[in-house]
C-alpha cells in the first residue's frame, strides 16, 4: 500500500477503494437527491458567473482609480 505519489508519504489511496464497501443507490433516490440539490448546484453557477464578472469589473477599474485617471464620487 505504498506508492509515493501522494501528499502522504508510502500512502497508495488505490488500495483502500478496493477495501471499501460501497452501497449501490436506486435510480430514484439519485433522481430524487438530483432535484433537492439542483437549486443549490444553479445558485453556485450563478454565483461563479457573478464571481467572473465582478472580478473583470475589478480588473478593469482598480488601475484606474490608482493612476487617478477616475475618480469615485459619494
Amino acid at each position: 500500500m505504498e506508492n509515493g505519489s501522494s501528499g502522504i508519504r508510502n500512502l497508495d489511496y488505490k488500495a483502500f477503494l478496493y477495501e471499501l464497501d460501497y452501497e449501490l443507490h436506486e435510480h430514484s433516490d439519485i433522481s430524487e437527491f438530483s432535484k433537492k440539490i439542483k437549486p443549490y448546484m444553479d445558485r453556485m453557477s450563478k454565483n461563479k458567473l457573478q464571481i467572473r464578472t465582478l472580478e473583470k469589473l475589478r480588473d478593469t477599474l482598480l488601475p484606474m482609480l490608482m493612476s487617478g485617471e477616475v475618480r469615485v464620487k459619494y
